[in-house]
């Protein structure tokens, strides 16, 4: 498994107007205070969404933070649902008089009210609600207080938290920062959008929601020809059955243009491939063996993992 070394260069006060180019500078500016220069390294920024950052690093190998365009896709999501919006504004109430009428103590589990910056606070905010829904109306009722449930309604809550636990993982699983995560975002992206098809026994609120987020997912995700070859080159997603003949063809066409672009040829990979072939049982037809590349023998080679290994874990 590989690390990834996760190094602070420099922490300063941004003084100038936060422009494209007064963005693309500073980060210049820095990486050549360490010697290293933007211009002789293949460099792959990864920042969030900022329209200076965007600008700044346009012509730049650029990928956006996919962490960052689902919390915006569920944020956005939240916005452009204004029925969610309220069922969210209901359920916060519940929570700040629970806190503030000191009844937490009484449940099984507090309720967590959710921060503005956080989605998968709205998440948690929902399941507390969820898991102590009954106490909450036992206790509301004993003070006379049911109308604060009047505009809840626990399946309903229920099926959001559900819905929204996936994109919670899937947040969790893309956001850490010891091992690589570019090769989970096609995978994860896919499952995304299948979780927001619509289900015949859909509350028309958690239809709404959904058929939302799917819009902002297409709108914000940004899937570029690097998250399809990190995909590729994690073995057991190496053959893409779901995508289609001309995809796979554009994939592995891609793999063999950043092999060339940062170096990687046959006659480096000869040493290492003999050691290789002692542990990895190859499968291609000796006949067509001298027609294929580096990337063919890869696609046909059977690679030692576990059957019930998946590329989700």
């Amino acid at each position: 498994m590989h690390r990834i070394s996760v190094t602070c260069f420099q922490t300063s006060l941004f003084e100038q107007s936060k422009t494209g180019d007064n963005t693309r500078d500073q980060i210049f500016a820095t990486l050549s205070r360490y010697g290293i220069d933007p211009n002789e390294f293949h460099i792959i920024y990864v920042t969030d969404n900022g329209s200076n950052l965007v600008c700044g690093l346009k012509g730049e190998v650029h990928l956006r933070c996919v962490c960052h365009c689902l919390n915006l896709a569920l944020q956005n999501g939240v916005t452009l649902c204004p029925s969610f919006e309220s069922l969210i504004k209901s359920c916060q109430s519940v929570c700040t008089h629970f806190k503030r009428c000191e009844m937490n103590q009484s449940l099984p589990t507090s309720l967590k009210l959710n921060v503005d910056t956080r989605w998968t606070s709205i998440h948690d905010m929902l399941e507390s609600i969820s898991l102590n829904f009954q106490q909450c109306e036992d206790l509301l009722f004993d003070r006379n207080e049911t109308f604060y449930l009047n505009d809840i309604s626990r399946k309903v809550v229920m099926d959001f938290v559900k819905f929204l636990s996936l994109f919670k993982v899937a947040s969790e699983e893309m956001s850490v920062d010891k091992t690589p995560t570019l090769r989970l975002v096609v995978p994860w992206f896919t499952i995304l959008k299948n979780s927001c098809e619509l289900k015949d026994d859909d509350h028309l609120l958690i239809a709404q929601y959904k058929s939302v987020v799917s819009k902002m997912l297409d709108e914000k995700f940004r899937i570029t020809s690097l998250h399809y070859i990190a995909t590729f080159l994690y073995p057991s997603a190496k053959r893409f059955l779901t995508f289609s003949n001309r995809l796979r063809e554009e994939i592995y066409n891609d793999t063999r243009k950043i092999m060339k672009t940062i170096g990687i040829h046959e006659e480096q990979s000869s040493s290492s491939s003999t050691t290789t072939a002692e542990t990895v049982k190859r499968n291609i037809d000796e006949d067509d063996d001298d027609d294929c590349d580096e990337v063919d023998r890869y696609i046909n080679t059977k690679l030692p993992f576990s059957k019930d290994e998946s590329l989700l874990r």
